[in-house]
């Protein structure tokens, strides 16, 4: 019977001790969890310092300097902010944060059309307590030129999407014909002949080309209707170095140019005829007289033309200098008339032995030439 009673103190104090110290372990292992739980939640969330890092167990969720208190359920203030429904945690001060300024824009103080940029601070809680501003500026993007052996402006920065000045290179014996981009591109439209670009997005160069300068002589008449000009234009000439830079001929007007009309009139028609009947000369030129053929009955006289028309005539041969003006020469024939009588017997008269008798004996004929007025056969 003892056997039995110290056996069952026996096993009830073995197990008694084992439960306590089962219950002592599991109690003392809670308590550390607890302990430990809110040690490291409190360390890390006192070690949290603005702009808040991101804490996976808190749900990117930390303080500042206040850390946090219990409060089951949560009743906070208003620098406070609840965490899971039973801490109240500081909010912190509202932290900082920096804005970007849009593409194409900078800081720097470009001189260009401007913009701001702004970001929105925000505390632990990530609440809106204010914003950053900033003024940001158009970029510049340098425009190069290249004198390619002569001068020109320095190098232009240009506002983004502006377009840059006519750079008006020059140098001394050459003639600018135009400019070239050589790198970079043209976001607008680029004029050759001034160099100029309406809207630059990109660093460019402008090369400036030359050709030597053209060296002229003076314009020399040459004749009218020369060259292809008109009869009534005057052609003139020039010498240019290097050839091709000029022109070399042109056609102007000049009063040399003007042409006139020498008509040769018959007086009368049926005195001849005239080869030719009409010359056209220039201003101040000279008039050939035509070539005469006379018709028989008619003896030719000369030419004649009003004296109160231009030119000089020889009478003689229808030539006419120094003609200014349209006018009429006239051919004057004259008239010689029928053909008049002759009398054979008086003259020449009769061979010798032969009398103008009929002596019956043998015969011969005799003859006078008859003569119109102008002793024409």
């Amino acid at each position: 019977m003892e056997n039995i009673e110290e056996r069952y103190k026996f096993f009830t104090e073995f197990i008694l001790k084992r439960v306590f110290r089962v219950f002592f372990f599991f109690s003392f292992f809670f308590f550390a969890l607890v302990f430990l739980s809110n040690f490291f939640f409190l360390e890390r969330v006192s070690a949290c310092t603005h702009p808040c890092r991101e804490l996976s167990h808190l749900n990117n969720i930390c303080t500042g300097p206040g850390q946090c208190r219990n409060s089951s359920p949560c009743s906070c203030n208003s620098a406070e902010f609840c965490y899971q429904g039973w801490l109240c945690c500081d909010k912190g001060p509202c932290g900082s944060c920096t804005p970007s300024c849009p593409t194409n824009y900078t800081t720097t103080n470009t001189g260009c059309s401007s913009t701001t940029a702004s970001c929105t601070r925000r505390n632990c809680a990530g609440d809106n307590c204010g914003t950053n501003t900033i003024t940001c500026r158009l970029v510049t993007h340098r425009v190069r030129y290249n004198a390619n052996g002569g001068s020109c402006p320095g190098d232009a920065h240009i506002c983004h999407n502006s377009g840059n000045s006519a750079p008006n290179c020059t140098r001394p014996g050459y003639n600018r014909t135009g400019y070239t981009i050589t790198s970079g591109s043209c976001s607008g439209t680029f004029t050759s002949s001034t160099g100029v670009c309406s809207r630059i997005r990109e660093p460019i160069t402008i090369r400036a080309n030359w050709q030597l300068a053209c060296t002229t002589g003076s314009w020399t008449n040459t004749s009218c209707g020369g060259g292809g000009c008109a009869a009534n234009m005057m052609q003139q000439t020039r010498t240019v170095s290097p050839a091709g830079c000029a022109t070399t001929s042109r056609c102007v007007s000049n009063s040399s140019c003007d042409q006139f009309t020498v008509s040769y009139v018959r007086s009368p028609a049926a005195g001849g005829t005239l080869n030719p009947d009409s010359r056209t000369v220039y201003r101040g030129g000279t008039s050939t007289g035509p070539s005469v053929t006379t018709n028989w009955g008619y003896e030719f006289s000369g030419f004649w033309k009003a004296s109160d028309t231009c030119g000089n005539l020889n009478s003689g041969t229808g030539t006419v200098s120094n003609v200014t003006c349209p006018l009429s020469v006239y051919a004057i024939w004259r008239d010689c008339g029928s053909c008049q009588n002759c009398n054979p017997y008086s003259s020449p008269g009769c061979p010798t032995n032969y009398v103008s008798n009929n002596t019956g004996c043998a015969t011969t004929q005799i003859s006078c030439p008859r003569f119109n007025g102008c002793g024409q056969l």
